[in-house]
C-alpha cells in the first residue's frame, strides 16, 4: 500500500524520559512501513543535550533527518508551547512536498501501524486521529471528539495550520484545526473513544489486547 511521500514530525522537551522513549520510538520505526518513504524532524521546545542530538540522529540515519529548537514565549505552559510547535513546524509551505505528516510526541510509540497505513491509503481521509473523549465513539463527522494533539496524521493539501485560533489548549487548538475535515466527514480515528480515568493519553488498540499507538512507559529495558 502506498500513501506517498510522508514527514514525521516528532516533537519533545529534551528530557530524560524522552531520551529514552526515543530508542523505543526508532526500534518500532524502524519496522514500519511508512519509514521507507519517510522524512524525520525532530522539534524540542527546549535545548537539546548532545546525547539527544547524537542519539536522534543515529537511529534515523536513513531518514533525511532535521533538529530544531523552538524558543517559546518565556514564562508560557506547556499548552502554549505544544501550539508554539505546531504553528512553526507544520507551516504551510514547509508541508507542500508531502502527501501526509505524521505528528507524534517522542514518548508515542508506533507498536503496530498496519491498521494506520490502512487508513492513511484511503483517499477521502484528510486526517487521522486520536479521541480522548470517554463519552463518544467517534467513525466520522465526530464534532464531540476531544482530538488529542500527542499524535495525529492528516494531508497537507487539505489541513492548514495557522496560530489565528485564538486557542489556549492543545487539544482544544488541535480540533479547531480539524474542525473542517471532521465536519466535511474526512476524519479517520486510530482511537475511537478516550479512556474513562479522562487521561488523554492515546492507547490505541489497547482495548482489543493489540497495541497499535501508545504512550511509551519505561520498563526498565528501554522498551516494551
Amino acid at each position: 500500500m502506498n500513501v506517498g511521500r510522508v514527514l514525521l514530525v516528532l516533537t519533545t522537551s529534551g528530557s530524560d524520559g524522552h531520551l529514552r522513549a526515543l530508542q523505543c520510538h526508532a526500534t518500532h520505526w524502524a519496522r514500519n512501513p511508512l519509514a521507507r518513504r519517510a522524512d524525520v524532524q525532530l522539534y524540542s521546545t527546549h535545548s537539546l543535550s548532545p546525547d539527544f542530538v547524537t542519539r536522534f540522529q543515529s537511529v534515523y540515519a536513513d531518514n533525511h533527518v532535521g533538529t530544531f529548537v523552538i524558543a517559546p514565549a518565556e514564562g508560557s505552559d506547556q499548552n502554549e508551547q505544544v501550539i508554539d510547535t505546531f504553528v512553526q513546524a507544520l507551516h504551510p509551505p514547509a508541508l507542500a512536498r508531502y502527501d501526509w505528516v505524521v505528528v507524534s510526541n517522542v514518548d508515542v510509540i508506533m507498536v503496530n501501524a498496519t491498521r494506520l497505513v490502512s487508513m492513511l491509503t484511503n483517499p477521502e481521509t484528510w486526517a487521522v486521529l486520536a479521541n480522548c473523549n470517554p463519552d463518544k465513539r467517534c467513525v466520522a463527522e465526530c464534532t464531540r471528539a476531544v482530538v488529542h494533539s500527542d499524535f495525529f496524521a492528516f494531508r497537507p493539501r487539505e489541513v492548514r495550520f495557522h496560530n489565528k485560533t485564538g486557542a489556549t489548549h492543545a487539544e482544544t487548538y488541535a480540533r479547531r484545526m480539524f474542525m473542517a475535515a471532521i465536519v466535511l466527514g474526512h476524519d479517520a480515528w486510530i482511537q475511537a473513544r478516550g479512556f474513562q480515568d479522562r487521561s488523554c493519553r492515546i492507547r490505541a488498540g489497547v482495548r482489543a489486547g493489540r497495541p497499535e499507538v501508545v504512550h511509551y512507559h519505561h520498563k526498565g529495558d528501554g522498551c516494551r
